[in-house]
Parts: C-alpha cells; structure tokens; sequence
C-alpha cells in the first residue's frame, strides 16, 4: 500500500470521530482522572506546606490535623480515580472495537482489483499490529497528555498564586524540556513509520512462509525462505534500532535539561535562608514544580510518543480511505462514432443488444462455427425470472454482449469483444489455453470487477442496473480450489445462508456425495474442518462444495471444474456430484475433462481474452483450429484422452 502522508492533524481526526458515539464517557474518565491528578499534586503540596509550617511551629495540633486531612482526601481520590478510570477504559476498548468493525468492513468492501494488489500479510499487520497502536494512542498518550496538561497547567496558577516570583521562576525553569524535546518529535514519527513498514513486511515474508509451507519443502527451498525471512527480520532490526536510537537521543536530552530544576531548587533555597518564613512556600513549590517540569518536559516526550503512535493510526487510516466497492457499476461511457452524439450512440448501443436478444439467442460474434441451442425435450426452466428491462422481455438467463476488460496497471487487455448466450437450462464449456482469460471472464460475470466496455444482463437485467448484492445472488460458485472456513461442516455447507434446518443441509449434502464421509467425522455435521479445510482431503472439500452450491440453489452455475488433480475414487464421487448440480440448470463450465467437453451443450474455446471459436465438439474437432490443439495436447500440455 503506497504510503501517503496525509498529516497528523486529519488522521487523529478520524481516529477521535469513532470516540464520538463514546465521547460521554471517554471525556467523564479524561477530565475525572485529569482533574484528580490536578488535585492530588495542589492538595500534596498543600499537605507539605502545612505540615512544614507545624513542624516549624511546633503544633502537634496542627499535624494531627493536617494527617486527619491527607488520609480522608486520599481516600476520596482513590475512589475517583477507581471510577472516572472504569469509564476511561470501557469507552477506549468500545471505540478500538468500533475501529477493529470498521476495518473488517473495509476489507469485505475492498474492490477485488484493488485488495489483489496488497499483501495479506500487509492487511493482517494493520489489523493486529497498528490497531494496537492505535489502542495505545487513545488509551496511553492522550490521556498522558491531558493528566499532563490539567495538573500541570493547575499546578502553575496554584504556584504563582502562593507566591508570583518564585511561581514564575519554576515556570520559566519547566520550559527548558520542551525546549529540548521538540526537535526529536518528527524523527520519532518516521522511525515508528518505517519500523511498522518493516513489521508488516516480515508478517508477509512470515506468511508466505507458514502458507507455502509444503511447496517450500518439495522444492527445497528451506534455504530461499529461511534467507527472506531472515533479510526481512533484519530490516525490522535496524528500523528498530533506529528508533530506539532517536528515543534515546531524546532521554538523554532529557536528562541534561533536568538541570533547570536542579537550578530551580537551589534558587527557592536561597530565598528561604533569606527568609525563613518562606520556607513553606519553598517546600511547597518544590512538589508543585514537577507537575509543571512534566507539563513541559514530559509534553515533548508525549507528543514524541503520539507522533510514533500515529505511524500505525495513519496505516489504519489509509485502509478505511480506501474506496469501497459500489452499490452498483457504473456503465461506461459509450464512446461516439464520428458524427453522433452521445445519446445517438447509446440508443445505437440499446439497440443493437435488443437486436441480439430478437435473434433466438444467437450470440452477437459467432466465430468460425455457429450452433445455434435448443431446449431438450422434457427439461425443466425452474428459474425463468420474466423481466422488462430497456424495452423488451427477456426470458435469457445470461447474456454477455461486447465485453471487454482490462486490469488495472496493465496496458493489454484481459478479455476483448467477448459475446455469447446461456440459454435455461444448458450447459456451456469454457476452455482454452491457460491465460486465454477465461477465470478473468468468469469473475466479471459475477460482479467481481467493473467491465471495462460492454455489458453482461441476467434474465434480461442489466449488471448497471443491478446491485451487486442482488446479481451475485443469481450466481452458485464452486472453485477449482473450494475455500472453506475455521469452523464446523454445518457452517460451511450454509455458507453463510439463513438456516433453513438439518433435513435440507443433509439432503443437499446427500447430492453431493458427502454425506457419507461427513458422518463418518467424529462429531458429524459439527466436526470442525481446521484451516482452509486442513483437516480434510481435496475431494472433501470439493463435495461440501458443491453440497454449498446445492443448497444456495441460484439459477445460474459457474463452475470452475476440479478433478484434475484428485485421486480416482474421489475424482468420481466429485464428478457424480457436480453432474447432479449441473442437471437442468443453467451452467458455464471451465472445463478440464474431454467428457464434460463432449457433453455440452456448446463450447467456447477461448484464447488472447477473446472467444476465438464455438460450437459442439465434433464441429470444433473437424475445424483442425485451437480446440482440436487442445484436444490433442491435453491438460497441462501433455496427451491425454480425458482432459482438454
């Protein structure tokens, strides 16, 4: 994530706004705690004084008094503390819980385009390591620097009220710490910056380590890992010495400014030796004066510390100023042929898609061969959705018309004037040579990135048109790796639906040929699955999968064929399953194998983000072009007879 350097004053800003639905209780704790250190120094000095003039006096009445008087008014700001405290602590863990929901929020809103491009370790040490910070700045400096503020600021007026000479004297005296501290305030800010740029850094290099675990072992790269992580903990050392050695730099300064007050002392020293009866006062300044040293020489350090806090505030920050995804995508703007206007050439636009959807469904680009589909006796359109959008009924489950896409960074683009229909109920076959964009294409089909020209309509509706809540409903998943979450079976095959009761979840996990193994767990449909699904094996994984895609029931089936690379046995209990949810639906295969290839309804062979060829496989074959290419050389490049 580029590093940005909004200032300091707009990221506490954003920071304290999340203080706002807590700011009653946050100010009750900041103010009570201020306000009871204020006193605790002007009543301590008040103490001394007049425990000094007893002594001076011989009073035995007078301590006893003044001992009566300490012990009840330190009673009194112990419990004062004990609450303003309690109230303190509970709105900064609400406001840093708020902060924690808001970054999680954030990284579910996150366009895909825009999170593919960080690291996730990056992600998760803004998420830990800076929100910690975060924590510490509200909970740790700027209550530091209004208890330093209020008993220092206190403190002054109670000195200069006792006496204005030596008052203004201690005062004067306090200065000389900020004086010293200041220059260091900004280095200690790029120190922390660049230590938790550094942190992050090493939690990726970490990441990829514990995440590439089994790769790293067959490829014995042991050595590789070991050197990156090894060259990244380095860096986050000598960042870390950089700013202990600024800190330290500061401590020392420090230390040499407490000369003023060693000044300070021996100056009310003096003044009661020529006056005994200042003496008190003396004593009195002496502890009044290291609040007011703290609000001057502690403010520097404060504020040193804010500005290393606020390294990790501003990382947290610029996560939340990341766009969010849109309700729904804009459509992009159709660019005029040379004598039309604009609106000129969006009608042409309209029309031409409304001309398409009057063809039968032939597909706008037909390549090389044209098959034009028909229904199959019998089968059954139970998601046919009739719709009046820009004029015309559409009874099309899928449409996609001129879609073109290019990443961003890239100057070539991903997909190129792609065109083609899925009629209800049938089945279409996606191959092609790897890179042909045919995972990009499946992505934009389910909204997960904005066409960069042209349009995809379901059921006659414009993705324009549409929130992407609502169109990514239409759409069943299943991957060709299936992600699964750290939890039970159960969860996983809801996947996050309403539960609808354990008769549908086994019933769905019965047509995807899990059932079995799930019962077999040993706690059932409450096993837990570990990480990614650590615990079970690919074709597992691959069934609860598909038993997902079951019970979410969309109309229309993207599937990212998966066998490839299971064993024999689970490849054809996976296989049964996925034709199980492929029957009578809707369904946009890539495809891998020869016999889901054969069985289609239509293939699109695709090749340089554009569909270079379509029809059934034996009109493909006789074409001796890309596909039959495939065909030959089979997955992966080698000869196969089951694999395309």
């Amino acid at each position: 994530m580029e590093r940005q350097e909004p200032g300091r004053l707009p990221i506490l800003k954003k920071i304290l706004a999340f203080l706002k639905p807590h700011a009653l209780g946050y100010a009750a704790g900041i103010i009570g705690i201020g306000f009871a250190n204020f006193f605790m120094n002007v009543f301590l000095a008040r103490i001394l004084m007049d425990l000094t003039r007893g002594i001076m006096e011989l009073s035995r009445q007078q301590l006893a008094l003044t001992t009566e008087i300490m012990v009840g008014g330190t009673l009194f700001m112990v419990i004062w503390v004990f609450g303003s405290g309690r109230l303190l602590v509970f709105s900064i863990h609400r406001t840093v819980n708020d902060v924690r929901r808001a970054l999680f929020e954030k990284y579910l809103d996150i366009p895909l385009g825009e999170i593919e491009q960080r690291h996730s370790g990056d992600l998760l040490s803004r998420s830990t390591t800076s929100l910690r910070q975060v924590s510490s700045l509200l909970m740790g400096e700027v209550q530091m620097f209004m208890n330093t503020a209020f008993s220092g600021i206190g403190s002054a007026v109670y000195m200069v009220r006792l006496d204005p000479r030596m008052g203004m004297a201690g005062i004067l005296c306090g200065v000389v710490p900020l004086l010293v501290n200041l220059p260091f305030a900004n280095p200690l800010r790029d120190a922390g910056m660049k230590y938790q740029e550094t942190q992050a850094t090493f939690t990726q290099r970490m990441s990829d380590l514990i995440n590439g675990r089994d790769t790293i072992r067959h490829m014995n790269l042991t050595g590789y890992a070991a050197e990156r992580a090894g060259e990244s903990s380095r860096m986050v050392l000598r960042a870390g010495m950089r700013q202990v050695g600024v800190s330290a730099g500061r401590s020392v300064a420090g230390s040499i400014s407490v000369l003023s007050s060693q000044a300070f002392f021996i100056y009310v020293s003096i003044l009661g030796i020529q006056n005994p009866s200042l003496i008190p006062a003396a004593v009195a300044m002496v502890q009044l004066a290291n609040p007011v040293r703290r609000l001057f020489g502690s403010m520097g350090g404060i504020i040193a510390a804010i500005n290393t806090n606020m390294g990790g505030a501003q990382r947290v920050v610029e996560v939340l100023d990341l766009p969010g995804e849109p309700v729904r995508y804009a459509r992009p703007e159709v660019s005029p042929e040379p004598g039309q206007t604009d609106m000129e050439a969006h009608q042409t636009e309209l029309a031409a898609i409304a001309t398409e959807g009057s063809e039968a469904g032939e597909p706008a680009s037909a390549g090389p061969s044209r098959h034009l589909p028909h229904r199959l006796p019998g089968q059954a359109t139970p998601w046919e959705i009739p719709v009046s959008v820009r004029g015309f009924d559409d009874l099309t489950p899928l449409r996609v018309s001129d879609l073109s896409f290019r990443y961003q960074r890239s100057d070539k683009p991903a997909l190129t004037g792609v065109s083609f229909v899925l009629e209800s109920g049938r089945r279409t076959a996606l191959v092609g040579p790897s890179g042909g964009g045919k995972s990009t294409l499946v992505k934009l089909i389910m909204g997960l990135y904005p066409p960069t020209c042209g349009d995809v309509l379901a059921f006659g509706k414009s993705i324009y048109d549409t929130s992407l809540t609502d169109w990514r409903r239409l759409f069943s998943y299943v991957p060709q790796d299936a992600f699964l979450f750290a939890g039970t079976v159960y969860e996983n095959i809801l996947g996050g639906l309403d539960d609808p009761g354990p008769e549908k979840v086994e019933e769905a996990a019965r047509l995807a040929n899990a059932h079995e193994f799930i019962a077999a767990l040993p706690d059932g449909y409450s096993s837990l699955v570990g990480e990614r699904g650590a615990t079970l094996s690919g074709g597992q994984r691959q069934r609860i999968a598909i038993a997902r895609a079951i019970l979410r029931d969309s109309p229309i089936l993207l599937l990212d064929e998966a066998t490839a690379s299971l064993d024999t046995e689970s490849e054809a209990l996976v296989q049964d399953a996925l034709d199980r949810l492929m029957a009578n639906r809707t369904t946009l295969v890539v495809a891998h194998r020869l016999s889901t290839v054969r069985e289609a309804d239509e293939i699109l062979v695709m090749a340089g983000g554009t569909v270079v060829e379509r029809g059934r496989h034996a009109e493909l074959m006789a074409l001796c072009g890309t596909y039959s290419q495939l065909v030959e050389e089979g997955l992966g490049g080698k000869k196969t007879q089951d694999s395309v």
